[in-house]
């Protein structure tokens, strides 16, 4: 009887070893595997390419910043590190209580667009998201910033291009419009002379050509009148080009003669 009492108390205690040994596995296993998760989110947090700290929620101090919050705002992890917030002023006073109201009533801000200032003062431009989170019974901030100030100078550049574009555009056009009313103003002005010189003609040539035609003269000169003067009845401004043409013809002719 006490032998087979003895023997169920060793099995027994066999069968919780073996329980504990596997338990023990398990958790092994767990731990190792958080371990692991653990280091790959520490090297995803290191080697984004945004912006990314660890804040605790409470007083805003900075408990880790990933290489390129560092490359980009030119500070070193040291000089981060254990200071808040403010103490950094990396953030304008307004955009920091917009963040900070944010996460005291809703718990996250999402894709606000907020200016960050580096170590030597330059402003630049990013979308900035964050929550909280609960880290052993503490709150932290855990913020993500996508840097977007590149982006941002080449849009402006492409509105001042377009700016330029538009204007050159109005400057062209006043100018062809310009134009326009130049030559109009222009063909007025010719036809307006052509007028006046064929009022002219009309009044004080014709008249004075015909009076010629009633005296006596030789053939050749009412050839010349008949053939050439009379002409000027037509379009003055080209008669008038060919009649001092002919004229010309006339007196280099009469030269060889």
């Amino acid at each position: 009887m006490m032998q087979q009492a003895k023997e169920d108390m060793e099995k027994h205690v066999l069968e919780r070893s073996e329980e504990r040994m596997n338990i023990n596995k398990v958790l092994h296993m767990e731990i190792l595997e958080r371990e692991k998760l653990i280091e790959l989110l520490s090297s995803v947090f290191l080697i984004s390419p945004a912006l990314m700290a660890i804040n605790r929620f409470e007083d805003h101090v900075f408990l880790d910043v990933n290489h390129r919050f560092i490359r980009l705002t030119g500070y070193s992890r040291e000089e981060i590190v254990g200071r808040s917030v403010p103490e950094v002023n990396v953030l304008s006073r307004e955009d920091y209580e917009i963040i900070c109201q944010s996460l005291k009533t809703k718990g996250a801000i999402y894709n606000e667009e907020i200016e960050y200032r580096t170590k030597s003062g330059n402003i630049r431009v990013g979308i900035y998201s964050a929550e909280l989170i609960d880290v052993r019974g503490e709150k932290l901030v855990l913020s993500i910033h996508h840097d977007i100030t590149e982006r941002r100078h080449a849009q402006n550049a492409l509105k001042q291009r377009e700016k330029e574009l538009t204007q050159r555009s109005a400057e062209l056009e006043e100018a062809n419009t310009a134009l326009r009313v130049f030559s109009k103003r222009r063909t007025e002005d010719r036809k307006n002379l052509e007028a006046r010189l064929q009022q002219n003609t009309n009044e004080l040539v014709i008249p004075y050509i015909r009076e010629l035609q009633n005296y006596d003269l030789d053939e050749r000169g009412k050839c010349y009148l008949n053939g050439s003067s009379l002409k000027c009845m037509g379009d003055p401004v080209r008669n008038m080009i060919e009649v001092r043409h002919q004229g010309m013809r006339k007196v280099d002719t009469d030269h060889h003669e």
